[in-house]
């Protein structure tokens, strides 16, 4: 892997890192690819071995398998389940007695 670091473009100027990943799918066909989401803080540094899912009819389409792909999931989830309940106590205080 490599890191390409880019200025997010806003008035603070500051950087974004984005992983270039290399990775070889089950057909064999080698593939790099800039990840679409940039960090301004990045957990890898250049050379590390990272894990990616991809799509086998678009592999240049990837996620890397990391703490934060995993935790997104169950954290929208979470947030989700309090919006409901959030609009249920809402609608319940709102019928008069």
């Amino acid at each position: 892997m490599r890191i390409e670091k880019r200025h997010d473009g806003l008035q603070n100027d500051d950087v974004l890192y984005y992983p270039v990943v290399r990775y070889v799918t089950k057909e064999k066909d080698w593939i790099t690819e800039k990840y679409s989401i940039g960090l301004y803080s990045f957990a890898y540094k250049e050379g590390d071995k990272v894990s990616v899912f991809y799509q086998p009819d678009e592999p240049i389409k990837f996620i890397i398998d990391d703490t934060s792909t995993s935790l997104i999931g169950p954290l929208l989830i979470i947030m989700g389940i309090g919006v409901i309940l959030c609009v249920i106590v809402y609608y319940f205080m709102q019928i008069p007695e």
